[in-house]
């Protein structure tokens, strides 16, 4: 997989702080966050999912939390999407 990184030219790409996931549209950033030092917190705007702490400095362990992080939440759109599916008895309510 490619990342995008924000990192000078004249840098090595791993030296930046912003990584955005290319060519998926779950549009995917690991990133720093200013104040918190070199740990790494996730974004994935199509899922509502904003500065997640991974709680790791090291990369390659936070693109492997943010794996398992995106998966448990496909799963629970899907299981919600499935039960929307399958539910043919249409009812009113008030908020």
């Amino acid at each position: 997989m490619k990342f995008k990184s924000n990192a000078k030219y004249d840098e090595e790409p791993k030296t930046g702080s912003i990584f955005a996931l290319k060519y998926n549209s779950l549009r995917i950033v690991i990133h720093k966050y200013v104040g918190c030092g070199d740990t790494l917190f996730l974004n994935c705007s199509t899922l509502g999912i904003d500065n997640y702490d991974l709680r790791t400095e090291d990369f390659e362990e936070a693109v492997s939390k943010a794996k398992e992080i995106i998966m448990r939440e496909v799963k629970k759109i899907r299981e919600d999407s499935y039960i929307f599916y399958s539910d043919n008895n249409i009812e009113f309510d008030r908020y």
